[in-house]
């Protein structure tokens, strides 16, 4: 069970009120091996919650090519039904990596989510300087709501480095 000492918003939608909610999940989840070139995962998941009934599925697929590149897909369906209201969202993302060596990485995410209407893009190059230190160059970028799916939201630049040492 759950006990709920303060009420929230589910999703910011849905209003759970405080109380003792008895809980029951099913998950059931698969995947292949990371070492394999092509792979993947499935996650389904089940549960009676806050008096209502919570749905989510999600795919993940990986494609690693060459030594250098790794791609991949995401897709995450979550279905909410619950006294107050329901829900269905849609979250896709996408994922590539490039490693010109070992030293150097870079990774890149792109996310729309259904439910806010919103698109989050994060860039990421690692440079390892010597093991245990490294080197960070971020972009961040965050645009959509509900109702104005272009407006920018958010927007960052952020560089972080990182010195091991040893006494």
């Amino acid at each position: 069970f759950t006990q709920l000492d303060e009420a929230f918003d589910l999703a910011d939608r849905i209003p759970v009120p405080p109380g003792r909610y008895d809980v029951q999940r099913l998950t059931i989840f698969a995947g292949s091996s990371p070492s394999r070139r092509i792979g993947g995962g499935l996650a389904v998941r089940t549960s009676d919650e806050w008096d209502g009934r919570l749905d989510l599925l999600d795919l993940r697929t990986r494609v690693s090519i060459g030594k250098h590149l790794t791609t991949g897909v995401g897709w995450t369906v979550s279905r909410a039904d619950l006294p107050g209201g329901a829900f269905t969202a849609h979250v896709l993302g996408f994922r590539a990596s490039w490693a010109f060596s070992t030293r150097l990485v870079t990774r890149a995410f792109i996310q729309y989510n259904s439910l806010d209407q919103k698109w989050i893009t994060n860039l990421r190059l690692r440079f390892i300087h010597r093991p245990g230190s490294d080197l960070y160059v971020v972009f961040n970028d965050e645009q959509g709501e509900e109702g104005e799916p272009g407006r920018l939201v958010s927007r960052g630049f952020a560089v972080k480095g990182t010195w091991l040492v040893r006494f």
